[in-house]
């Protein structure tokens, strides 16, 4: 029996490259739809599968039915659980992005790095929120609901009991000016320190120096 063709993706190396690379991903979950019948593969989501495979459009109807040709999926989406059953898939299995925690924990010694003694410089804080996601929380069809991370933090904040802390967020996404304008209102600008978009390895330093990593929420 022939190997089992795995239809996958590159992995995301840069905010400039994003775009791109979801292109690729794009086109290499629709491969699947090539793959001779007498060939079993796996398909493998990554972002693909929230709202492509019901559009009403070449690219659309090609990735729907290379999901539901595939012997298998993979999602790494929790989110997209329901377009999976909306395509009536009957094998898919939930795997979460895996990480590294060698290079994504803080240092083993307990040293301080220097990024997390400049946060704590500037804000006072004793801990640190990282929330690096894209600032999209307007359309519920490409939603990473920032919003949920700045209202918690503010209710975290609002607690004269807990360690004061400060919110690290990255400027990017089509939401960023109504997350600003939700962390005013709330009254919390002095709590949260913006950073620009980052190259992977130095968002890696940023997470080594934070207490707790907060990503998407739906």
């Amino acid at each position: 029996m022939n190997p089992p063709t795995i239809s996958t993706c590159p992995p995301l190396s840069g905010l400039k490259r994003r775009w791109k690379d979801f292109q690729e991903a794009l086109k290499e979950a629709i491969k699947g739809v090539f793959v001779p019948s007498r060939i079993p593969f796996v398909a493998f989501e990554h972002s693909t599968m929230r709202t492509l495979p019901f559009e009403n459009t070449v690219q659309g109807r090609l990735l729907n039915l290379a999901y539901r040709t595939a012997d298998a999926c993979i999602i790494t989406n929790p989110d997209v659980v329901s377009s999976a059953k909306r395509l009536g898939l009957r094998d898919y299995r939930f795997i979460p992005h895996p990480i590294d925690e060698l290079k994504y924990s803080p240092p083993p010694d307990g040293a301080e790095t220097a990024i997390r003694r400049e946060l704590r410089q500037a804000t006072g804080a004793e801990l640190l929120f990282l929330c690096p996601t894209r600032h999209e929380w307007s359309n519920a069809f490409d939603s990473k609901r920032s919003d949920r991370v700045i209202r918690a933090f503010s209710r975290y904040v609002a607690d004269p009991s807990h360690p004061k802390a400060a919110l690290v967020l990255c400027r990017w996404g089509r939401d960023v000016r109504a997350s600003e304008q939700l962390i005013a209102d709330l009254g919390i600008e002095a709590s949260v320190v913006w950073m620009p978009p980052m190259h992977t390895t130095r968002l890696r330093d940023y997470y080594r120096s934070c207490d707790v990593v907060l990503d998407q929420f739906h």
